[in-house]
């Protein structure tokens, strides 16, 4: 949780190589959010990547494999929405969202009863 809190100080003071390295630390030790946060680090193009946004797109998978309630939700987002140049898919974004409130996500269950409205 430490490596995973410096990451999020570091990103947020724009330190995004440092936050990456905090984040890397923190997936050491099995934080699936610190996969989600280095994910979205390449996908917005706050750290560079040969792979790019396939490599954004693989780490969102994982993290959601992993349990990541804001990758299940961020990602559901990019998908329902298809943002960033990612193909949309309705389904599984809504899928996504859907687990994330399942387990108590915040935004995530606000975000999900706006679409059942």
């Amino acid at each position: 949780m430490y490596y995973l809190l410096c990451g999020k100080i570091c990103k947020k003071e724009r330190k995004y190589e440092e936050a990456k390295e905090m984040f890397e630390k923190s997936i050491l030790n099995g934080n699936a959010e610190s996969i989600y946060e280095i994910g979205r680090l390449i996908f917005t193009g706050k750290i560079q990547s040969e792979l790019s946004k396939d490599e954004a797109i693989n780490r969102f998978e994982e993290a959601v494999k992993k349990g990541s309630t804001q990758a299940m939700y961020k990602y559901g987002i990019i998908l329902k929405e298809g943002k960033g140049g990612i193909e949309k898919d309705e389904p599984k974004g809504i899928e996504l969202i859907q687990k994330a409130a399942d387990k108590g996500h915040p935004k995530a269950l606000y975000y999900y009863y706006t679409i059942l409205e």
